[in-house]
């Protein structure tokens, strides 16, 4: 059972063959892991406010730890406290961390091993939480310029169409249509959830 980011966890459990047979049950609210993109390890993705690859945002870590490239780098990284990581985390936002399609714990893309019914086969219930987005506690987004580029950074060339679903004619509607677009994004994700689960055959 999980909420927000813990559901989207419980999602990638269900697509990830290493959690095969360990539970029986799934419950998500407010969170998927099959309805967005996750980034690679190696190829840079430039949707769903993705930039860059997983290996270098750990090359960036590394740096940010006074590691420098070498043989022996894995092995240093790997014994290093959780809390020095957090610290370097806090000093540096742009160093982002999430699951990523390795080809080890994640094979692919989860919305692939979804929509072919290649997840875990199992019974869920799924739900979403309305204001969902409001619990970030704050919105960077002041302008339409701003709200553009942030529709840029997480739909590229489909920019102009999640534009036209959540339009903002002044300033002051761009702060609330953002809001109100986060929110979309988590009632869509329980609703195509319920559907990728239908289509399999299974319970919703």
């Amino acid at each position: 059972m999980g909420q927000s980011a813990g559901a989207a966890d419980i999602c990638l459990l269900m697509a990830s063959p290493m959690a095969t047979g360990l539970f029986h049950g799934a419950i998500m609210e407010s969170g998927d892991c099959q309805g967005v993109l996750s980034k690679d390890i190696r190829s840079s993705i430039r949707y769903n406010l993705i930039s860059g690859t997983s290996e270098s945002a750990g090359e960036q870590l590394a740096n940010d730890l006074g590691i420098a490239d070498g043989p022996e780098v894995l092995q240093r990284l790997r014994s290093i406290p959780p809390e020095e990581i957090l610290k370097a985390w806090r000093q540096d936002r742009q160093v982002w961390f999430d699951a990523i399609v390795d080809g080890w714990m994640l094979l692919e893309k989860p919305g692939r091993i979804f929509g072919e019914g290649r997840k875990a086969q199992l019974p869920v219930l799924v739900r979403s939480n309305a204001n969902e987005a409001s619990v970030f506690g704050h919105n960077d987004v002041k302008t339409v310029d701003q709200y553009k580029e942030y529709l840029s950074r997480d739909s590229g060339k489909y920019a102009d169409q999640e534009f036209q679903i959540r339009p903002a004619a002044t300033d002051a509607d761009a702060s609330a249509q953002c809001l109100q677009l986060e929110d979309d994004s988590f009632a869509y994700g329980a609703y195509s959830m319920a559907h990728a689960m239908t289509r399999a055959g299974e319970e919703a």
